[in-house]
């Protein structure tokens, strides 16, 4: 497989890109539709799968799509935390985690898609309940992420989740 076509079947969507920060006012509506719906999309999409289905790797040396989602379980969590912190303490310095080792832990090679699957359900309405309700100055509120020694705020931070959900999303719809 050449360096192209692998680039594609990692980043289905496309690579991040930070909205310009004008932008922000008139997406937020928009990225909060986009995360309250991810949990319905992604049980669309997946609700006739096998098991089979879901321990194949959605790309050659990737995880499978059993990981993938629980993946998504795991980071969306992680971001509501971050936005709850954000929203609650001064400029915290959140705590990262080893995505690829928890990947690869029992719950996400073992568990039930659906376990995943409940999870998101519940970040997704919370998260999108909380964002909702933001205003202009908690959007602008921020967290630090100690691998990138710079803020990250509200907007910058579910930018980046919107795009993750579609990315993950694409990668499952790609299989």
């Amino acid at each position: 497989m050449d360096n192209e076509a692998l680039e594609k079947m990692k980043f289905p969507i496309g690579r991040f890109q930070m909205p310009k920060q004008e932008d922000h006012q008139g997406l937020r509506s928009s990225w909060i539709e986009s995360l309250s719906k991810l949990p319905h999309n992604l049980r669309e999409l997946t609700f006739d799968w096998t098991l089979e289905k879901w321990k194949t790797p959605y790309r050659p040396g990737g995880w499978t799509a059993l990981q993938l989602i629980h993946h998504v379980s795991d980071s969306h969590s992680q971001a509501l935390m971050r936005v709850k912190l954000a929203l609650t303490e001064n400029h915290p310095t959140i705590k990262p985690y080893h995505q690829q080792k928890w990947g690869d832990l029992s719950d996400s090679l073992l568990a039930h898609p659906e376990t995943a699957l409940s999870i998101i359900d519940g970040v997704h309405a919370k998260w999108s309940i909380l964002l909702e309700n933001l205003n202009a100055e908690e959007w602008n509120r921020t967290f630090i992420h100690p691998e990138y020694e710079e803020p990250f705020s509200l907007n910058s931070a579910t930018a980046l989740y919107v795009w993750h959900g579609e990315h993950h999303f694409a990668h499952l719809q790609n299989m």
